[in-house]
């Protein structure tokens, strides 16, 4: 008997469901592998407030209010990572140190999911400088 698509994707590991996933312009297949990259960073970093949203993660920390600390916007074999690594100051308290080693092990779990770096550009809204890295992943094509 064949298997389908579902019941081997779902024996794959997350590098390969990632690299399959990524690999059409279908918007449910985006939102299927922001669910495995939630579920990655979740087993990562337990505790830690991670939010999503169609094709956009959130990473969030908690003072008084929730304040993102990262966005990861997924689009077909790409991967958008934004972070403001100087707003760490003004509403952490000092902080940043924490915060700057927590962006450094996300693009670490993203290297380990086969994400590659391609880019990097800085831009400003809300009166904040944001950081913008690219990433790129080598996707797996379908037979149609």
């Amino acid at each position: 008997m064949k298997e389908t698509i579902k019941e081997i994707l779902s024996k794959a590991d997350e590098k390969y469901r990632l690299r399959y996933l990524l690999g059409k312009d279908d918007i449910d297949d985006i939102q299927a592998a922001i669910v495995v990259l939630r579920e990655s960073l979740m087993k990562e970093f337990p505790g830690l407030i991670i939010r999503s949203r169609l094709d956009k993660i959130k990473l969030e920390s908690q003072t008084d209010e929730y304040y993102t600390i990262m966005v990861i916007q997924l689009i077909p074999e790409h991967l958008i990572l934004q972070y403001n690594e100087f707003g760490a100051l003004e509403l952490f308290n000092s902080r940043s140190e924490c915060d700057m080693k927590l962006i450094g092990e996300v693009k670490s779990v993203l290297k380990s999911l086969g994400f590659y770096q391609t880019g990097e550009s800085r831009g400003q809204e809300d009166r904040y400088d944001w950081h913008f890295e690219t990433y790129k992943i080598d996707v797996i094509r379908r037979k149609i």
